[in-house]
């Protein structure tokens, strides 16, 4: 099986190439008012997606999806987890059903009994995939009630099991400065959050306004990661170094490197406002916004140095005139800004789409305004993500990464019914570097809040 799904992905690659050759700033100041992106944008030259898989996720499916290679093929398998909340709350999360399938749909291993009532869900979920044990295999990493189980890639079987404080999410970290992280990061709905060594035992914890998914990111170059929860940074020991303050909880965020100085930017979307801050928690700026929900960074501006933060406005979850995103620079001024998307528009940044080194495109979804997006720096429109036959990706999911090695990004979109699998139909321009296939941080690091570059 794994030759066949081998020769059938690198058969899809040739035919899309070939078919395209045929065809193919503080609170206080009045926000800049940004350049509207055009009404009615059109497709440009970045690639036509072509879907290479559909694949029906029957009763296990679920808007909880993960992706890594567990059969150690180099190939990707893909992890659904089902999952339920204590009655009449919003607090704990726990998983009913993990199921691992190849990209041909057939399922490799299963835990727990599918449940089409547990398939969506409006938060994190305590699963990733990831070398924990650095054996060189991936396993499937999963908080189960409040257990911890390290689960063989392969087989699903249970390698190892500890109890765990809370299960709202699982970050991978490197608190140790070891050459591979393997930390834990974990956290309840809002109060607590809890760092774990290798084996499982307790670093330190704090309790704070934990907002939804906490980021790691090694600061000061000392080998070991510093920890932003909420508005708070921790050091890998667990002292609070900084705090700043916000009127509503951290709802996402993104941090890289901005401009030729070399110092990483923290961008968060908080709810009411978004921030931009420097590693030391000074505000670059500070913009008032309507239920900002995502931030991502990325080099969206073609002809630019520097790269750019984009912030989505949720406004309001049911909302029809939610969804916008806007992009500032790292001294506040906004570029642009969409058209309304739906409230519960996601965002990620896409690297790998077309090849083209430093230039990224804007990808949203979960749109109730029609199926994901691929945006450029203008804010145009310049692909979108059509499912065949007529199918419908409103509100869909996605993941991206490079499946086929080919040194360019597929987009991996699903919903609780539906997988599909679009790879870029245009030629691959030459002279992009050999394809790497280590799993990236976006990957093992995935959250229903993205971030991570």
């Amino acid at each position: 099986m794994r030759h066949s799904l081998h020769q059938s992905l690198i058969a899809c690659a040739l035919t899309a190439a070939v078919l395209s050759l045929a065809a193919l700033p503080t609170f206080a100041q009045t926000p800049p008012s940004p350049t509207p992106a055009p009404a009615t944008p059109s497709i440009n030259t970045v690639g036509k997606p072509e879907c290479i898989r559909t694949i029906d996720l029957k009763d296990f499916g679920s808007i909880q999806a993960r992706y890594g290679d567990l059969d150690g093929d180099g190939i990707p398998e893909a992890v659904f987890a089902q999952i339920t909340k204590a009655p009449g709350t919003n607090s704990a999360q726990f998983i009913t059903c993990v199921t691992a399938i190849n990209l041909e749909g057939k399922i490799l291993w299963q835990r727990g009994t599918p449940n089409t009532a547990n398939r969506n869900s409006d938060s994190d979920c305590a699963c990733q995939i990831y070398d924990f044990d650095n054996d060189g295999n991936n396993e499937v990493l999963v908080v189960e009630g409040l257990t911890f189980r390290m689960l063989d890639g392969k087989t699903g079987k249970v390698k190892r099991e500890a109890p765990v404080p809370a299960n709202d999410c699982l970050l991978i970290a490197n608190f140790a400065g070891s050459k591979h992280p393997n930390d834990l990061v974990t956290k309840d709905r809002y109060g607590h959050v809890y760092a774990l060594d290798k084996d499982l035992k307790p670093l330190w914890d704090a309790k704070l306004a934990t907002g939804h998914y906490p980021m790691n990111y090694d600061f000061n170059g000392d080998g070991k990661d510093e920890l932003i929860c909420g508005y708070a940074c921790f050091s890998s020991e667990g002292k609070k170094l900084w705090e700043v303050t916000s009127p509503e909880h951290n709802d996402g965020m993104d941090i890289d490197v901005l401009d030729d100085s070399g110092v990483a930017s923290i961008a968060i979307a908080g709810t009411a406002e978004g921030l931009l801050l420097t590693p030391d928690g000074k505000e670059l700026w500070r913009k008032p916004l309507r239920h900002v929900q995502h931030a991502v960074i990325g080099a969206f501006v073609p002809g630019r140095k520097d790269k750019q933060v984009v912030m989505v406005e949720r406004i309001n979850s049911g909302s029809a005139a939610g969804g916008i995103a806007t992009c500032y620079t790292k001294d506040g001024a906004a570029l642009w800004s969409t058209g309304p998307n739906g409230g519960i528009t996601i965002a990620s940044t896409v690297d790998g789409w077309t090849g083209e080194p430093n230039r990224s495109y804007l990808m949203l979804f979960r749109r109730s305004a029609g199926n994901p997006i691929l945006l450029d720096g203008t804010g145009a429109i310049v692909t979108t993500f059509d499912p065949p036959n007529g199918a419908s990706a409103r509100n869909a999911y996605c993941q991206h990464f490079d499946a086929l090695g080919d040194s360019r990004e597929e987009m991996f979109i699903h919903n609780p019914s539906t997988l599909w699998v679009f790879t870029n139909a245009a030629p691959a321009p030459a002279g992009l570097p050999a394809p790497n296939r280590v799993q990236n941080r976006r990957m093992y690091g995935a959250t229903f809040y993205v971030g991570q570059q």
